[in-house]
């Protein structure tokens, strides 16, 4: 694993990427590099994160995941999560290898692997770490080494990428990834309700109605949703509007109280409330600290 780990840092190194997210010729493909630590909350869509070099931790509720060079996260529906990049300098930053993951694509790698083991029963949770095999690094290889070749990528990413996923299939964490291409199942309408969350986020939540809409009890709903992301629907909705509201803070004008109403909230009070209790830090503070 330490040779393929070195060859495709080596890779990377030749690409002469800039601080945070870069785009890459492939539309899926991006390569994050950091040079210092960084603590940053966001929302996940679904994707594959292989870590070249320095380590990352990812919270998700109240469980903590940690995962260093050689390792990966896999994650299957948008998920609200706060990340930190730690034990990165100059000389040896952070490189995630990031390829978004298109439900269309896990369908179509399934088509062709009529032996897979379908479970479709208990939703499990969207998120897991583990350690990439050489298959997973080889195929890894070629994929970036398209990036010296634009005549291959067309043809040859789309191979490669297809590959990483079968890869990621075949081993003991795959059901996390194969959920994300069976319909009709369970983790799909938790999916479903996800989304209409994630996109209704400022409007007031009926978890009744979502639990209807999904087909189950709205115990079993409330059970499924949390074992898939987390948190409970209102927790989940929470942090959307938490995240969102410190993005506004951190880039307009705007004022405090008019982005708290803009995310949803009814009380600028309780926004500065929770605001602090997440960020551990107030609304106004962190307005404050932008400025300097």
């Amino acid at each position: 694993m330490k040779e393929n780990l070195k060859e495709l840092i080596e890779i990377v190194d030749k690409l002469n990427l800039s601080e945070g997210i870069n785009e890459t010729a492939i539309p899926i493909l991006t390569i994050r590099k950091h040079s210092e630590s960084i603590t940053a909350h966001s929302i996940f869509t679904p994707l594959f994160c292989l870590n070249l070099q320095g380590n990352k931790e990812i919270d998700l509720g109240d469980e903590h995941y940690f995962y260093g060079p050689g390792q990966f996260i896999l994650v299957s529906a948008e998920l609200a999560l706060t990340g930190r990049v730690t034990n990165v300098s100059k000389k040896n930053p952070f490189y995630g290898i990031i390829i978004e993951i298109d439900p269309l694509l896990i369908i179509d790698v399934l088509k062709d692997m009529p032996f897979y083991k379908k479970d479709k029963s208990t939703p499990k949770r969207a998120l897991v770490v583990n350690t990439a095999d050489n298959k997973i690094f080889d195929a890894t290889k070629r994929l970036l080494l398209t990036l010296n070749a634009k005549d291959e990528i067309p043809i040859l990413s789309k191979l490669y990428i297809k590959e990483i996923l079968f890869r990621l299939l075949q081993i003991d964490s795959g059901q996390t990834l194969a959920q994300l291409g069976l319909m009709g199942s369970q983790f799909q309408r938790i999916k479903n309700s996800i989304s209409f969350i994630t996109n209704n986020f400022k409007d007031k939540l009926n978890v009744d109605e979502l639990a209807h809409a999904a087909g189950m009890s709205t115990a079993s709903f409330h059970k499924f949703f949390k074992e898939v992301t987390g948190f409970s629907p209102i927790q989940f909705q929470k942090k959307i509007r938490l995240i969102e509201a410190r993005g506004l803070i951190l880039s307009n004008s705007k004022g405090i109280s008019d982005i708290a109403f803009s995310v949803g909230y009814e009380s600028p009070s309780q926004f500065s409330r929770e605001y602090s209790r997440k960020f551990g830090i107030s609304p106004n503070e962190e307005r404050l600290l932008k400025k300097h």
